[in-house]
């Protein structure tokens, strides 16, 4: 995925990839920077959730670790009309600063 690649490249920094996620054919770039779980990136990532997510980037953003990104996943669950059941040891998709 081109988007991997990318932030693999601006992985000690990846601020400047931020404004990327305005455009709705970006939102794959979320995830790359989930995992690379840079601190100071977790609003433009709730922001482009909440603009242009879908249920698998929500279901990411909860298993992910950064409690923001949950409740922003959680908050659009709300919006869409989900409803997140929590169960112990259960959790797919990423980690919050595991790398790419």
């Amino acid at each position: 995925m081109a988007g991997t690649a990318l932030v693999q490249v601006f992985r000690r920094d990846v601020t400047s990839l931020l404004p990327l996620l305005q455009n709705p054919s970006n939102i794959a770039l979320a995830y790359p920077l989930v995992d690379i779980g840079q601190r100071g990136t977790e609003d433009a990532l709730a922001t482009a959730l909440m603009s242009y997510g879908d249920l698998d980037l929500a279901e990411y953003y909860l298993n992910c670790g950064s409690r923001q990104l949950e409740h922003a996943a959680r908050t659009w669950a709300g919006i869409h009309g989900y409803t997140v059941f929590t169960q112990p040891g259960y959790g797919v998709g990423g980690q919050w600063g595991q790398g790419v």
